[in-house]
């Protein structure tokens, strides 16, 4: 099992935003949360290589009130997006089981990947 664990606090994974004229865009604060995660998620995991495989992540949400707002699905699909920017997975179709906790506590963001079973 592999632990990553960022100073970043959770965040939620946003939609995209219509603009006036053609196009959409993603909030500027999604953004600018998702770029720090994916910059020390990139630090922590090193020069390690991409995981291919199939694999189980646990993820603790730690905030200061030990509540998750907004839902807790959206905080952890913003982590499957870090980490798929960060090189750690493919693609986040890899994860076929995914455990999300809320805690409280200094705000943080702990990662554990496992492979699973039956990976050549």
């Amino acid at each position: 099992m592999m632990e990553i664990e960022i100073s970043v606090a959770p965040f939620a994974k946003a939609r995209p935003r219509a603009t006036r004229g053609p196009g959409v865009y993603m909030p500027p604060s999604y953004v600018a949360q998702k770029r720090a995660a994916v910059v020390e998620l990139r630090k922590a995991w090193g020069d390690r290589r991409t995981i291919m495989e199939t694999v189980s992540v646990t993820i603790l949400l730690i905030t200061a009130s030990g509540n998750m707002r907004p839902d807790i699905d959206n905080a952890a699909g913003g982590v499957l997006d870090a980490m798929q920017d960060a090189g750690i997975i493919a693609n986040d179709k890899q994860v076929r089981r995914l455990t999300a906790t809320v805690l409280r506590g200094e705000p943080r963001t702990v990662v554990h990947i496992e492979p699973m079973a039956g990976n050549a």
